[in-house]
């Protein structure tokens, strides 16, 4: 629990402690077995300012319900064995290779290319091809 705080904390942080990095400081957010550390580095003078703004961060913190999603999903990624993951492409790629059940849904799915004006009607058999090189790692990237 306190692992997933601390990757949604430090997410957060991102936006604030950009300014004190270029200026020199730094600072460390960790998930050890006694708790969760931070440690501060950089001028001594403006450390207490970092300190400040991190502590204000911390006591008013709301977890975003999006930014967490993703970090939820990217870390089951990053657990998820080869064979796994080689399982869930497959799945995907059979899903999306399925014919439509009805006409109306490969009309719907037709009529969205022409929407979109991208007049891509092969979209599946296309996406299907580049799964086939995806890695877990280059999904993760993704997410980050």
């Amino acid at each position: 629990m306190t692992h997933m705080f601390v990757r949604l904390f430090t997410d957060a942080l991102n936006e604030y402690t950009y300014a004190a990095m270029q200026a020199g400081l730094s600072y460390s957010l960790d998930n050890t077995i006694y708790g969760i550390v931070l440690s501060i580095r950089g001028y001594n003078d403006k450390q207490h300012v970092l300190l400040a703004k991190i502590m204000d961060k911390m006591t008013n913190f709301v977890v975003d319900q999006q930014r967490f999603d993703i970090l939820r999903e990217a870390e089951y990624i990053q657990n998820m064995s080869d064979e796994e993951f080689g399982f869930n492409k497959t799945a995907l790629a059979a899903r999306r290779l399925e014919k439509p059940k009805k006409l109306s849904q490969m009309a719907n799915k037709y009529w969205m290319e022409i929407l979109s004006q991208q007049y891509n009607f092969d979209r599946d058999a296309i996406e299907v091809a580049s799964l086939e090189g995806l890695t877990s790692a280059d999904l993760l990237t993704f997410f980050k």
